[in-house]
């Protein structure tokens, strides 16, 4: 591979849609955010709002792909090689880890971390460990991440309190 490809970038391309069909779309990067190389970012489409959004302060590693009409909150890190289908939204700090491919309108929630080489095929809540180690589901808080941001031990607590219920209903998971 030359130095050129490495160095490569394809931010606001047309998106992969076949609805589209060349209307005016576009693509919002937020201030201080980390483009790596060979990274994909495309437009929005027309029936999805027209933009695709990166906030501010992310970190977009090498390899990642950015569908159109995505939304990505501050502070996000999507990890070498992260997929994101059209119409994915990523909350703010949440980490979506190395080679995971996420299917369209998925929602990573706020805090969430995705263990690398998690597909992703629903909803990721917010503030939790998911990781396909232990099936594709959340399986706990993310207490580690949390602690960096600063949330105290009342807050860490609560949340804890409410995962214990929330994976005791069982209700993460779809009905099969």
């Amino acid at each position: 591979m030359g130095a050129a490809c490495l160095a490569s970038r394809a931010v606001g391309v047309a998106p992969q849609d076949l609805k589209y069909d060349g209307e005016p779309t576009s693509v919002e990067i937020g201030k201080e955010t980390v483009i790596r190389e060979c990274v994909t970012i495309s437009r929005g489409t027309a029936g999805g709002g027209g933009t695709t959004r990166v906030g501010q302060n992310c970190l977009i590693m090498a390899y990642a792909h950015i569908g159109h009409d995505s939304f990505i909150g501050d502070n996000c890190i999507l990890a070498n090689g992260a997929t994101l289908a059209g119409h994915v939204t990523v909350e703010e700090w949440a980490t979506v880890g190395a080679l995971c491919p996420v299917h369209q309108y998925c929602r990573i929630g706020r805090h969430a971390y995705v263990g690398g080489g998690t597909t992703i095929t629903q909803d990721v809540l917010p503030y939790s460990l998911t990781s396909a180690k232990r099936e594709t589901r959340a399986y706990g808080l993310n207490k580690v991440g949390l602690e960096r941001r600063g949330f105290s031990r009342d807050q860490l607590r609560a949340l804890q309190h409410a995962y214990r219920l929330l994976l005791a209903s069982n209700a993460t998971h779809p009905r099969r």
